[in-house]
């Protein structure tokens, strides 16, 4: 599938990629006469789709909800492929809503996560990205949804009430 130059010579599609949970790697397609290098600048000669085993944290206030190892990590490809993931949104753990979600890739050099370019279709359950480079890369949720928005706005409406009322007494105080 991959010549000695590291070219494709034909597409790849690899459909329901399923290694259990509740999000899938649904499909990653590569173009015919994409070229593949390693990290070195070598021909690609394989390339390995799996579960991450890492031990990667995420960042504070989110969750990973799948993470997926492509090898070898550090891959380049000459073309952009495309990277869909599949969610059932009726199995997101407690507390992470479908709109929440995100898809980051690991930086091994930077040790940190780096967001991607991608497009979340809630209404098919469906996360898509064009990649052009082998990472680990994951399903991210935040945590408490949208509602971590609506405990500052909350805070800050207290506030404004608590600034009004003192305003109110101040302003009784000096008329007299």
């Amino acid at each position: 599938m991959i010549d000695a130059g590291g070219v494709l010579q034909q597409d790849l599609d690899r459909e329901n990629i399923s290694y259990g949970g509740s999000i899938q790697l649904y499909d990653l397609e590569i173009k015919s006469g994409t070229r593949a290098l390693a990290s070195d600048g070598s021909p690609l000669q394989s390339i390995s789709i799996q579960p991450s085993t890492g031990d990667l944290v995420p960042p504070k206030g989110e969750t990973i909800l799948c993470a997926v190892e492509f090898g070898p990590t550090g891959a380049t490809f000459s073309e952009p492929m495309t990277m869909i993931f599949q969610y059932d949104a009726t199995q997101l753990p407690q507390g992470i809503s479908a709109s929440s979600l995100s898809l980051v890739s690991y930086d091994y050099l930077q040790n940190k996560w780096v967001p991607c370019d991608y497009l979340l279709d809630t209404q098919n359950h469906r996360i898509t990205s064009e990649i052009s480079h082998f990472s680990t890369y994951a399903i991210m949720g935040q945590n408490g949804g949208s509602l971590i928005g609506l405990g500052w706005g909350m805070a800050g409406i207290i506030i404004m009430a608590e600034m009004a009322v003192g305003a109110v007494v101040i302003y009784f105080l000096v008329r007299r």
